[in-house]
């Protein structure tokens, strides 16, 4: 049982939502572990993001974010297309239009100045994105108005979740 637990008090200690048997009122995670349920969520800024397909075609609806390394530099970790609702959708698609910085064909890079609470199932090392890491099952939480993207994540973090 203690070595369960400990998962939980590393999450916990970086400030994670971290629930047993699982909460109705959140997005559920996947279960791990000793049939409990482990939710990690983590502060990324958004530097690019690319129009949706389908009934999100006209709306900026994919977003590739990252983390903040040692030199100040944000390098990217995942990329996650749901976890808002269409007013938030909405509102997003308006601050990247008002907030572009260059353009690399379909994808829009914006200012880093906005932060996403993103909530994955694991991470893993990955030799494919420039942070060294990726995530699995990537979704957002919640959309940090309230932030400054200096309060965004670091890299250690990710570093000390998943062991180097």
């Amino acid at each position: 049982v203690k070595s369960a637990q400990k998962p939980f008090n590393q999450m916990a200690q970086f400030g994670h939502d971290v629930a047993e048997g699982g909460d109705p009122r959140k997005k559920t995670p996947r279960r791990r572990g000793f049939g409990t349920l482990l939710r990690k969520a983590q502060k990324f800024s958004r530097p690019f993001a690319q129009r949706g397909t389908g009934k999100r075609s006209s709306f900026y609806s994919d977003y590739t974010f990252g983390l903040w390394n040692d030199e100040g530099k944000l390098l990217p970790i995942g990329k996650a297309y749901f976890g808002f609702t269409d007013e938030e959708l909405k509102e997003l698609d308006k601050w990247i239009r008002n907030h572009k910085v260059a353009r690399f064909g379909p994808v829009q890079e914006v200012d880093k100045e906005l932060v996403f609470e993103v909530a994955f199932d694991s991470a893993h090392r990955s030799p494919r994105h420039k942070s060294g890491y990726a995530l699995r099952f990537p979704r957002i939480n919640r959309i940090r108005w309230d932030k400054p993207a200096s309060e965004a994540d670091r890299l250690e973090v990710m570093e000390t979740l998943i062991g180097k």
